[in-house]
């Protein structure tokens, strides 16, 4: 398993399978063969390149985790839209209502 758990764009969207353009192996002097991505994020539509070594790499990091929001959720939440200062205030008032959570041991 790698130790690279995921491939992000610098803008921080995760990189699955359906974002990679192409993928293959470079050469280094010696022996040492490193695998690159190259995809276009689907958050900010840039290019980008990620270089691993092939010792470290696994081909699950591009696939999707099932704990994500699958295309339906994602959707729902797009149309509700980024959240506003009055709902964050009346959140922040409803917090006052909550009884204090105990800790159980």
């Amino acid at each position: 398993m790698s130790t690279q758990t995921h491939i992000r764009c610098a803008c921080g969207q995760r990189i699955i399978s359906k974002d990679v353009l192409t993928t293959g192996y470079l050469l280094q002097t010696g022996t040492q063969v490193l695998v690159f991505v190259k995809f276009r994020c689907s958050r900010c539509k840039k290019l980008g390149q990620e270089v691993v070594n092939r010792e470290r790499w696994d081909w699950s990091v591009l696939e999707e985790d099932p704990t994500e929001l699958n295309q339906v959720e994602k959707k729902r939440l797009e149309d509700l839209g980024p959240i506003n200062l009055n709902e964050v205030m009346d959140f922040h008032f409803e917090l006052k209502n909550v009884e204090r959570l105990e800790l159980e041991e």
